[in-house]
């Protein structure tokens, strides 16, 4: 039977036909429904009035092609509105025939994009997703650039990007956090970028790992007029500290930094070059780059101490220096105390052929040779030898996790949390400090690893021999390494002590190593106390393992000390660490004779000149003339003159003095006054003269011949112990 709607289909456009026809009633196509109608094909031209105003919104799908969604056509009116911000941004369409709704993106479909962006509107996550990706900045804020408020918005937002303080910023980021320059040429930091702000991509301001390397150098050299008035601007000394250094693809450089106070009295440090060493670390070599660099930012004249490690090519570095820049080498130079706590710790821990030992164990490849070079230092060794075999294994490392668990569950600990070991290296002594402290911390678990290759091993051996009545087979399996290194309770005593011994090393090493903050935390000051407390620290020791069987720590004790005081001996030869501990207000002479007043030489072996000169240095290169450092100068230049005449705290002498006078001790007040020749010889004539005023009007009329008047220009002064 022939239906009406068919034919009236056909004259429907092409995007509506699967819209749900209306009834068609006889007023709009006269026909015999009983009947078939009587059609002229050639009447294709008539009208067709089709009333769809009750079920279906034609706005806004103009810019649909429906050619690309064959089977989709447009979704009914529903009784409630839309909600959601992504169907602003979408169009709302169905299946046909099926009634399941679906959204459409609306600018990937005007774009024409290969992949249909078309998601299933049952979830609107797939579509939430979609735009999260593609909307701006002013797709999230609502911003319309047809409208004004909206216009003058983003034109503040494109306009408030300065590339010039983004490449400022790129450097810094790139430079201070070591970031390797081919990361910025990843897309994945590139869309990042530009999903942030797109000004960043349009305006070309990401560069290339060489544009960067240029960028950063053209900074670093448009800085150095800037460093080179502040440097110009300091108060006092320039120190320089250097040491050269190989990367691991052995490129040899130089960094050379400088510590001064800034004209405001702040403590700044700058790194000043990182020049490429060319040839041998040698002495010249090394003194060569850190004179081109000092003639380059012009402070020549301002040269105050060198801080350098230990090595014999800085000796020759700082004799070339010192020869070329016109100062006393042993004098103004300053060794690197880390770097003597580290040579000090591996004494202790390695003993005088520690570099030797190293050496080996790199040379011979084998670790089984390693592990017998390992076992002849001890407990220490073992414990190397145990930590290495444990991180060689990720089995091993498994089972040491599940035995610190059941170790955990034993003790009912609330805290059920495991640790990995630490492996120590041939480099830095604090690696195994850190190594024993940890292994401490997990010897109950160590020594269950260990205990199972040994109880493993030994089950082997009775069943290869019967449990002793044969020999061995010589086809049988090699005994393992790890089984002669098993912990004793003894081995782990040593263990606790060897990290007792090397605390304080710790300590000092983050003391000394710091930057000076509120006078302290690496001030000058401090060296020769600390160094002291480490001395006696390592003489207790000595003292306290000197009967001890095991040799290995009473020898590292020896070794140790010996070592450091080698060390602690060369201060003597820069007056600035005595000079910057009587000149401390808090410490003064009286510190060094309470510290060392066991051993009266030490104190009269500085050369008085040798700190008078310390301070005539700073006072020399002093531009700013302020009250306080003019206080300041006077102040030093005291207590110099102090140190030069009388050779000790004047206060404390005078009150001695005094002491055995009221006694009536007049022997040992006059063998105190020889002490001080013809001074104090002196001073006791002055004092002698003003005691009573009759004494100085003799001594007036003696001198002036009884001329009253010039009595008082001759007055005489009598010296004091404050100035």
């Amino acid at each position: 039977m022939f239906d009406s709607r068919d034919m009236v289909q056909q004259f429907v456009p092409t995007y509506q036909r699967c819209i749900a026809i209306p009834s068609i009633t006889p007023s709009t196509i006269s026909c015999d429904l009983d009947a078939p109608p009587s059609f002229d094909p050639s009447d294709t031209n008539r009208e067709v009035t089709i009333d769809t105003s009750s079920s279906v919104d034609y706005t806004g799908y103009e810019d649909i092609d429906w050619n690309r969604l064959s089977g989709y056509c447009i979704r009914k009116q529903r009784r409630r509105p839309r909600t959601g911000w992504v169907w602003e941004h979408g169009f709302d369409i169905e299946k046909d025939g099926s009634g399941r709704r679906f959204w459409l993106c609306k600018d990937c479909h005007g774009k024409k994009a290969m992949i249909t962006h078309l998601y299933d509107a049952a979830s609107m996550s797939q579509a939430n997703g979609h735009m999260k990706k593609q909307r701006t900045l002013f797709d999230m804020a609502d911003l319309d650039c047809r409208r004004p408020k909206d216009q003058a918005v983003m034109n503040a937002f494109i306009a408030s990007f300065d590339p010039v303080r983004f490449q400022h910023l790129l450097v810094r980021w790139v430079a201070c956090d070591n970031v390797p320059f081919n990361k910025l040429e990843s897309p994945y930091f590139r869309e990042l970028m530009g999903y942030a702000n797109s000004a960043i991509i349009e305006s070309g301001s990401l560069p290339t790992h060489t544009t960067i390397h240029d960028w950063i150098v053209r900074s670093f050299n448009r800085h150095k007029g800037v460093v080179t008035e502040i440097l110009g601007r300091s108060l006092g000394r320039i120190n320089i500290s250097f040491d050269a250094w190989s990367s691991r693809k052995f490129t040899s450089l130089l960094g050379l930094a400088v510590h001064f106070l800034d004209d405001e009295g702040k403590f700044r440090t700058f790194l000043l070059g990182l020049p490429q060493i060319e040839g041998r670390h040698s002495g010249e070599n090394l003194a060569d780059r850190v004179s081109e660099i000092i003639h380059e930012y012009g402070f020549e004249d301002r040269i105050g101490y060198f801080v350098a490690d230990n090595g014999e090519s800085n000796d020759t570095c700082l004799e070339d220096l010192g020869t070329e820049f016109g100062c006393n080498k042993q004098h103004r130079r300053l060794r690197c105390c880390g770097h003597i706590i580290n040579l000090v710790a591996r004494s202790i821990l390695f003993g005088t052929d520690a570099d030797a030992f190293e050496d080996d164990c790199q040379a011979e490849k084998e670790i089984h040779d390693e592990i017998k070079l390992r076992r002849s230092k001890g407990p220490l060794s073992k414990l190397h030898n145990i930590v290495h075999w444990v991180q060689r294994s990720g089995q091993r490392i498994e089972k040491l996790h599940k035995l610190q668990l059941i170790e955990n569950t034993a003790l009912n600990l609330e805290d059920k949390t495991t640790y990995n070991i630490v492996t120590d290296n041939a480099t830095r002594w604090n690696s195994s400090e850190a190594m024993m402290e940890r292994g401490y911390q997990l010897r109950n678990a160590l020594d269950s690893l260990v205990q199972a290759e040994v109880t493993e091993w030994n089950n082997y051996v009775a069943r290869r021999t019967q449990n002793g009545t044969k020999p061995m087979p010589k086809k049988s399996r090699t005994k393992p390494a790890i089984v002669d290194d098993k912990m004793s309770v003894e081995d782990w005593s040593v263990i606790t002590e060897y990290l007792a011994i090397l605390k304080p090393l710790k300590i000092a090493t983050k003391r000394l190593g710091g930057r000076p903050k509120e006078g302290k935390f690496g001030a000058i000051w401090e060296v020769l106390l600390t160094l002291e407390w480490l001395l006696k620290h390592l003489e207790e020791f000595k003292v306290q393992h000197e009967l001890d069987e095991e040799p290995h720590l009473r020898i590292g004790c020896n070794l140790g000390w010996m070592k450091l005081d080698r060390y602690y001996t060369l201060t003597e030869d820069s007056p600035v660490y005595l000079a910057a501990l009587i000149l401390h207000p808090a410490f003064r002479w009286s510190t060094v004779e309470s510290q060392w007043g066991d051993h009266p030489d030490w104190l009269t072996s500085p050369n008085p000149y040798a700190i008078l000169g310390v301070i005539a240095m700073w006072i020399d290169t002093t531009g700013k003339r302020r009250t306080t450092v003019l206080g300041i100068r006077r102040y030093i230049i005291n207590l110099c003159c102090q140190a030069f005449l009388m050779g000790r705290n004047c206060k404390k002498y005078l009150a001695k003095l005094e002491k055995h006078y009221q006694r009536g001790d007049y022997a040992k007040v006059e063998e105190l006054w020889k002490r001080f020749g013809c001074l104090g010889r002196l001073h006791n004539l002055v004092r002698y003269i003003r005691l009573t005023p009759q004494r100085r009007e003799e001594f007036a009329a003696i001198i002036i011949g009884g001329d009253l008047s010039e009595f008082n220009r001759l007055e005489l002064i009598q010296n004091n112990s404050t100035h």
